[in-house]
């Protein structure tokens, strides 16, 4: 019989069709993927060089023996010992000065540090070593030598100060009689001071309003070098681009069974836009934040098969449309890492998002010619598109109007659990943040 012949040479060539879009779907991820994750490790490299080089100096400056002052910029560290590294500019030469070289330097977020020497203490250094001048004057200095805070002068002596919280009973009443003890030895001749330093709580804060009123008392000029305050630098900003996406179908749950959705689509280029957020670290400039974006991106994709076939005496030949029409909603959190710079700030972010379809449109075109009688068939089916997503990019931020920023960043996206299909894009984006 003729007819069953051709209803099977018509599905085996579906399924061979299938089976080469398969072949080629996998071919194509596998180079996707190892093309993403060279330039991927390639980036990250670049950005580690960045913020762990030149973008780890700070504006400062330095005083040197002939007391002229140096401006430039310092390498940040969490204590400083014995030398300090110094660029007159952000890219220059770096330079190893010692304490012989410097009679005193400062970082912009208003900390000072001078090479002193302590004599006759056992957990104090003995030879010259930078430490962070907190209050300085005529009277009594505050000094922080690696946390510990350092009470005296070059008269009086120079005390370090025990904790004054700890968990032990013991140990309290310890710290408590050695500091009342310092206090009764430098305040003697202020007896209010005195009175009042028997019962301060050991703070940093307290300890420099404690002094303030020592040099108020005995009327004598003093200076207080607060550091600033570390803030955070928070951005909101929108966005606008040019997306181009591809979809597929490696988990179809469409209802409808005659939509041949394992078929190629076309890739499209499609507007998107939306708006962002950014939470830095605390930091005159820090190179971690938390990335947060609510997107929209207009999703049209459409795909054309042709199926022809000689089976006996019948030419048959088949052409399909696709059309969908997709409103992409997505919600992404992540992490960007940007590397310091005066100029122009490369960076990278990364991370997951939720991505939903609302009021997707799909309908399938179908005209089948048998010789010459055609049968023209039009359907809508029912599409549900929702989706986590992994989400990574690139891009470079310059500053302008003074706390506002442009930037244009490479955006790549893909869904990675899907109840129905599967979209990947990459974006073109500029954006605006203040």
């Amino acid at each position: 019989m003729i007819f069953p012949t051709f209803i099977d040479a018509f599905q085996f060539g579906k399924k061979t069709l299938f089976i080469r879009n398969i072949a080629c779907n996998i071919k194509e991820t596998t180079f996707k993927y190892r093309s993403m994750k060279t330039v991927a490790l390639i980036f990250v490299l670049f950005l580690n060089g960045q913020a762990i080089g030149q973008d780890r100096f700070s504006p400062g400056f330095y005083i040197n023996p002939s007391r002229d002052t140096v401006r430039g910029f310092v390498l940040n560290r969490i204590h400083y010992s014995t030398h300090i590294v110094f660029r007159t500019t952000i890219a220059g030469e770096s330079q190893v000065l010692t304490v012989n070289d410097v009679k005193s330097f400062g970082l912009s977020t208003g900390e000072v540090y001078y090479p002193m020497k302590f004599e006759n203490h056992k957990n104090l250094p003995e030879s010259p070593t930078f430490v962070r001048m907190i209050v300085g004057g005529g009277g009594i200095e505050l000094l922080k030598y690696h946390g510990q805070n350092i009470i005296g002068s070059d008269d009086k002596g120079r005390f370090p100060m025990a904790k004054g919280k700890t968990s032990n009973a013991t140990n309290a009443l310890k710290n408590y009689q050695t500091n009342t003890g310092i206090f009764n030895i430098l305040f003697q001749d202020c007896p209010s001071v005195k009175a009042e330093a028997q019962n301060v709580r050991i703070t940093d804060e307290k300890l420099v309003q404690l002094i303030k009123s020592y040099h108020d008392c005995r009327s004598l000029p003093h200076w207080e070098f607060r550091a600033n305050k570390l803030k955070r630098v928070n951005y909101i900003g929108f966005f606008v681009g040019q997306s181009s996406s591809k979809i597929s179908f490696p988990n179809s749950t469409i209802r409808n069974s005659n939509f041949p959705f394992r078929d190629k689509y076309s890739t499209e280029f499609q507007p998107t836009f939306g708006v962002l957020g950014l939470l830095s670290g605390k930091g005159p400039a820090s190179i971690f934040a938390f990335q947060g974006e609510l997107a929209y991106t207009k999703a049209i994709f459409g795909s054309t098969r042709v199926y022809a076939n000689d089976v006996g005496s019948y030419q048959i030949k088949e052409t399909t449309k696709i059309n969908l029409d997709m409103n992409l909603v997505t919600v992404r959190s992540g992490m960007r890492i940007t590397a310091r710079s005066r100029r122009i700030n490369p960076y990278l972010s990364f991370g997951l998002g939720y991505q939903i379809s609302i009021s997707p449109d799909a309908t399938v075109e179908r005209v089948t010619v048998i010789n010459s009688v055609s049968e023209e068939e039009k359907f809508e089916f029912e599409m549900d598109y929702s989706s986590l997503v992994v989400w990574a990019g690139a891009g470079l931020k310059k500053n302008v109007f003074g706390k506002h920023a442009v930037f244009v960043d490479g955006h790549y996206e893909e869904s990675f659990i899907s109840n129905s299909d599967k979209i990947a894009s990459i974006a073109l984006r500029l954006g605006f943040l203040f």
